[in-house]
């Protein structure tokens, strides 16, 4: 027992003995001045965590779509979809004023010029085109409906009238057409059988026939500078504006070569406006083949070649171009 007291007390001086060494060397050590110390601070610095503030995310606005009330209505019966009326067209001939063709002839309501001409080896002319005046009796565009080729086909012509030596004939003078029957004017579809040619002039300018269908023959980016494109609807609107001085001239074929009957058929036969300016100028068989000129075209070339006189009025003419001189 005595031993085991002894290392006890003498652990305990140990103890003592240690623990003022340490306090002697650290009152001796030198104070460490702006260089950073190898010994941690006694009291740490607290590092603050930013707080996370928690913005509210927007909740898209719904756009309410109108709902329709489920209510019984009436449903309407459509009406029909009202069309222009046509305008009365009033007769108002136009009066002649004196014109001379070349400073030469003069040109009234019986004036012919022969356009192309062609003879056989016999001397009998097979082709056949002239330039006639013609005294426009009213300003409307007038129309009527037959059947050609099996097509229904609606013709639009001039209210006119020529003179044949001492007889005063009324005719249709043909300037356009459209597939379909009684089909009005203003549904005629933008095609070439809408549009027509027309030259405009007036009587102080010089007047040359001759001159007008060699520019008319020029191809068609040349004679547009002297040729007006009117559509059949414009062409109407303008017509209503002419005076009553005027005089009106158009120019067609009237006899064909026969060789060139084949493509005048296949013409006829896709082009509404070259049906409707042709077929009174060819007899047509049960087959649909043209035979020959028809009695008006045989009429109307001997009175233009040989002045031969007409027991019967021509009823039509046609227009490849029309020349209006106003004066």
């Amino acid at each position: 027992m005595r031993r085991i007291r002894q290392k006890a007390v003498l652990r305990t001086h140990l103890i003592k003995s240690l623990l003022l060494v340490m306090i002697f060397l650290t009152a001796c050590q030198k104070e460490f001045q702006d260089r950073p110390t190898p010994i941690p601070s006694l009291t740490p610095t607290i590092t603050q965590i930013p707080t996370i503030t928690l913005t509210p995310t927007l909740v898209p606005t719904i756009t309410r779509t109108p709902t329709r009330t489920p209510t019984r209505t009436a449903t309407t019966i459509p009406s029909p979809t009202p069309r222009d009326t046509a305008t009365p067209i009033v007769y108002q001939p136009a009066n002649l004023f004196e014109l001379r063709a070349g400073n030469n002839n003069l040109v009234d309501w019986g004036y012919t010029y022969i356009t192309e001409r062609d003879e056989k080896e016999t001397g009998e002319v097979n082709q056949l085109s002239a330039l006639l005046a013609f005294r426009l009796l009213d300003r409307g565009i007038h129309s009527e409906s037959l059947t050609f080729l099996e097509k229904d086909i609606t013709v639009y012509y001039l209210n006119v009238s020529h003179d044949f030596d001492d007889l005063s004939c009324q005719m249709r003078l043909v300037i356009g057409a459209a597939y379909g029957r009684d089909v009005p004017i203003f549904e005629l579809p933008a095609d070439g059988s809408a549009y027509l040619t027309v030259y405009r002039s007036r009587s102080r300018m010089v007047f040359e026939p001759w001159n007008i269908h060699a520019n008319y023959l020029l191809p068609f980016e040349a004679r547009q500078e002297m040729f007006s494109y009117m559509f059949m609807q414009d062409f109407e609107t303008w017509l209503s504006t002419l005076p009553d001085d005027l005089i009106l001239l158009a120019e067609h074929p009237i006899l064909w070569h026969q060789d060139s009957w084949p493509q005048v058929k296949f013409d006829m036969s896709r082009i509404s406006a070259t049906a409707a300016r042709n077929y009174s100028l060819f007899n047509i068989d049960v087959y649909d083949r043209l035979t020959g000129p028809s009695a008006a075209a045989l009429s109307l070339s001997a009175h233009i070649l040989d002045r031969a006189k007409l027991s019967t009025c021509v009823d039509a003419f046609a227009a490849r171009y029309l020349v209006f001189i106003t004066k």
